[in-house]
């Protein structure tokens, strides 16, 4: 057999313990029927060595052994063999680990598909039914779980409710900022990074970026309008398992979507992408937030959004300006406004 890391499974090495775990704590949340769910578990931190001796290239139980006894010299070579074997199995069995005969396939992308409507079981050893164990080890410490990065405050559309100031707008992050904060993230053991703006697409070393998190294990995030996705990143989307993707449609009357953006034919761009990147199976969540130009249609998104099996939310929750202003409140719906929509929805 051969034993290699998932591609979906996030893994840190803690002073005194090892930690894996699913991106369903991280990523958007996806339509939950799509999306296979295996939880979280807590290793010894002798576990934590025998897992870190995994690559994404799979290997013999004999080969993993051979790293092992470099670390644990007074150990027997065929006593490593053994534990390795039992270790990385019910890893595997769990679905942390992937297990193949066949040393050219290293993984089924069986995790994530729109077009599966089934309920995916929440697998039972999520904390390897021991919570007691992930509470000691998880809560002695504070742990920076999440990092938001605004890569670019550059923007392509001129959106009403946008809470940048135009004079901020412009920005975009060098590759040797982002080097040093990923490097930074990489000691504190963050698992999340959430890549905005502005618009993200707008930086040219996005692809980059993501790059360096998927190589160092990351959950990634990006909010982004998608105007201006390229084939480029679309590619390194497919490439990034761990990788979600949200956006906002705010109608689906084309003249409503663009006056809120203040870009014609932005309604039409945005759409298109949903669709491609729904055709390739990419995680991806839809904004919907409601104001007072799409309070007759956004519901009309939530439809839509459904019919593809695409998680999708709203809100009427609209925020003012960073710099303390209000400018961009003149769109937000008024409280008799918002008490009808409440009572709709019931």
């Amino acid at each position: 057999m051969n034993y290699c890391t998932s591609p979906h499974v996030i893994f840190r090495d803690y002073p005194n313990f090892g930690y894996l775990t699913d991106n369903r704590n991280f990523g958007y949340d996806t339509a939950i029927k799509s999306s296979r769910k295996i939880g979280e578990r807590v290793i010894s931190k002798v576990g934590s060595v025998f897992y870190s001796t995994l690559t994404n290239r799979p290997q013999t139980i004999r080969e993993i052994a051979e790293k092992l006894s470099h670390i644990f010299t007074d150990i027997p070579f065929q006593t490593l063999e053994n534990d390795a074997k039992d270790f990385l199995s019910e890893l595997s069995s769990d679905g942390f680990v992937v297990c193949s005969d066949d040393p050219e396939n290293d993984h089924v992308d069986d995790w994530f598909s729109y077009t599966n409507l089934r309920n995916f079981p929440i697998e039972k050893n999520s904390i390897n039914d021991n919570t007691d164990q992930f509470d000691s080890n998880w809560f002695t410490n504070n742990r920076l779980t999440r990092l938001h990065l605004s890569i670019s405050s550059a923007c392509n559309e001129h959106c009403i409710h946008c809470y940048f100031p135009c004079h901020t707008k412009g920005e975009i992050m060098t590759k040797e900022l982002f080097d040093d904060i990923l490097s930074q993230c990489r000691n504190l053991n963050v698992l999340n990074i959430t890549m905005s703006g502005g618009e993200p697409m707008l930086n040219p070393h996005l692809k980059y970026f993501i790059q360096k998190c998927r190589e160092a294990n990351f959950s990634i995030n990006i909010l982004s309008n998608l105007i201006s996705i390229t084939d480029d990143i679309i590619e390194e989307f497919k490439r990034t398992p761990l990788l979600s993707v949200q956006t906002s449609l705010y109608s689906l009357d084309e003249s409503i979507h663009d006056s809120i953006t203040g870009v014609k034919g932005s309604c039409a761009r945005t759409k298109k992408a949903i669709e491609t990147l729904y055709k390739l199976n990419i995680p991806m969540q839809i904004n919907c937030p409601i104001m007072k130009q799409n309070r007759n249609t956004f519901r009309d998104v939530l439809s839509w959004a459904k019919s593809y099996n695409i998680e999708a939310s709203s809100d009427y929750m609209l925020f003012g300006c960073f710099d303390g202003s209000r400018k961009n409140l003149h769109c937000r719906l008024d409280l008799p406004e918002i008490e009808s929509l409440i009572t709709i929805v019931r």
